[in-house]
């Protein structure tokens, strides 16, 4: 497949979620009264988080590749760790790359609100279907990026569903 077709795959996905979460942010969360965020920060915080957990697999094996960079900061179409004048990877600013790197962590491990109320608000008779649906819209993401370096990496799938398990943890 072509690194194209990989992000094709990957943002068809990401679109799928994101429809989602605008009709759950319109159906739901703008009726709860002081529900702090409009429909585009609610879709910024879920693309912070997916950014987040992209850059924490990107970076595991201690390099960013420019093609990971270049994936990460086009995905998202709501909100983006990184400047749109900057280019993401291991030869990228130190600090800005050790800035965002913790940023990103703080967002894995705290996943945004608006996903874990989407989540936690499924009935308890289609929970199970929905989760599986949404983490398999999620996962195809991820391994659309675990193969844009060439090879499909299995290890970096493991790590995104490590990376996920926050929110997986919180939606129980």
């Amino acid at each position: 497949m072509t690194l194209q077709q990989l992000f094709d795959i990957a943002h068809d996905s990401y679109n799928n979620l994101s429809d989602y979460a605008k009709s759950f942010y319109d159906t739901y969360l703008k009726e709860i009264p002081n529900y702090p965020h409009t429909a585009e920060e609610t879709l910024g915080e879920i693309d912070l988080y997916i950014q987040a957990l992209l850059l924490g697999v990107a970076a595991a094996d201690g390099t960013i590749e420019p093609v990971e960079g270049e994936f990460i900061k086009k995905l998202p179409d709501y909100a983006s760790f990184i400047p749109e004048d900057q280019s993401l990877n291991s030869g990228s600013d130190r600090n800005l790359l050790k800035d965002m790197l913790m940023m990103a962590k703080k967002y894995s491990d705290h996943p945004p609100l608006s996903l874990v109320l989407m989540l936690k608000s499924i009935n308890e008779e289609h929970k199970a279907e929905f989760k599986e649906a949404f983490y398999g819209v999620f996962f195809n993401i991820f391994k659309a990026f675990a193969s844009i370096d060439g090879k499909f990496d299995k290890k970096e799938i493991e790590l995104a569903a490590k990376l996920v398990q926050p929110l997986d943890d919180m939606t129980k």
